[in-house]
C-alpha cells in the first residue's frame, strides 16, 4: 500500500455517530426554533403565568445546552484566532457544513 492509498483510505473512513453530533444537531435545531418563535411569548402571555413558567422550564435548558455546545465547538479549534467556519471545517472536513 503506497502513501497515497493510505491517505485516501484514511480520509474516506466513516466515523460513528457521537454524543457531540447529537448535541450539535440539537443546538442548531434549538437556535432555529428560538429565532422562529421570537414573538411567541406575547401570545403565550394571554394564557397566564403558569404556561409562561412551564415554557421557561422547558425552553431554558434547551437554549442553555445548545449555546454551551456551540461555544465549546468554537473554542475547540487548533487555531486560537480562528473563526467558527475554520473550526467546523477542521472537525467535519470541507464538505461537513
Amino acid at each position: 500500500m503506497s502513501t497515497t492509498d493510505s491517505i485516501v483510505s484514511s480520509q474516506t473512513k466513516q466515523s460513528s455517530w457521537r454524543k457531540s453530533d447529537t448535541t450539535w444537531t440539537l443546538g442548531l435545531f434549538g437556535t432555529a426554533i428560538g429565532a422562529g418563535v421570537l414573538f411567541f411569548p406575547i401570545r403565550a402571555g394571554f394564557g397566564g403565568l403558569i404556561p409562561i413558567l412551564l415554557m421557561l422550564v422547558l425552553a431554558y435548558p434547551i437554549a442553555f445546552y445548545c449555546h454551551r455546545a456551540l461555544a465549546r465547538l468554537c473554542l475547540s479549534g487548533s487555531n486560537p484566532s480562528g473563526n467558527i467556519t475554520e473550526t467546523v471545517e477542521e472537525h467535519f472536513g470541507k464538505t461537513g457544513g
